[in-house]
């Protein structure tokens, strides 16, 4: 959640407080290769309703460099790592604490609900897998990919560099999504024993 200098301006982390604790800390988690602006409007929304709101930058996202190969690094203990740091910063902001996610973000925040006492979790489309596949194909493909090279997937394929938004990476590496599928999958775990 440091500043750290090979980032875009644009994708900083934005923490809006009020000067003291709150009632509701919100925090909100971005998607795979997107970065805090990808909630910029929003929190100031929220920040207007008088909530203290984090919007803390995920682990290798938000380099100026959009073409980075930093995501091939991407491991589940950072992720686990970066979304207990998010908690605890949520529980010096407020009384209540709310976690709200997009895709990757959905699924920490839903991994930090079953692990962490927390008031309100929001999961915006979660990374849980693909919907076709079966989850028991789903864990072999996923640890085939681990055993596989890492290569990079242009989100668009026709426009591969140039699509928007631009505080975003335009590909994501597919050892990344699996490291965040053995999330996922600790979480469909929990789940099914709730």
């Amino acid at each position: 959640m440091r500043r750290d200098g090979r980032v875009s301006k644009a994708a900083q982390p934005i923490l809006l407080v009020h000067g003291e604790p709150v009632s509701r800390a919100i925090v909100l988690l971005h998607g795979l290769t997107a970065s805090p602006a990808q909630f910029r409007s929003y929190a100031h929304a929220l920040y207007a309703r008088g909530h203290n709101v984090l919007v803390p930058r995920l682990p290798l996202h938000g380099y100026s460099d959009r073409l980075t190969t930093a995501l091939a690094a991407l491991t589940e203990d950072e992720l686990r790592s970066f979304a207990r740091e998010c908690i605890d910063a949520a529980r010096t902001l407020g009384q209540r604490t709310t976690i709200a996610g997009f895709s990757a973000g959905g699924t920490l925040a839903l991994w930090l609900a079953q692990r962490e006492p927390v008031d309100r979790v929001v999961a915006i489309a979660p990374f849980l897998g693909a919907a076709a596949v079966p989850r028991p194909v789903m864990d072999v493909a996923m640890r085939a990919l681990l055993r596989l090279p890492n290569w990079f997937v242009w989100w668009d394929p026709v426009r591969r560099e140039r699509q928007m938004p631009e505080h975003g990476y335009p590909r994501y590496a597919t050892h990344a999504v699996a490291q965040l599928y053995r999330i996922s999958s600790d979480v469909m775990r929990n789940a099914s024993h709730l």
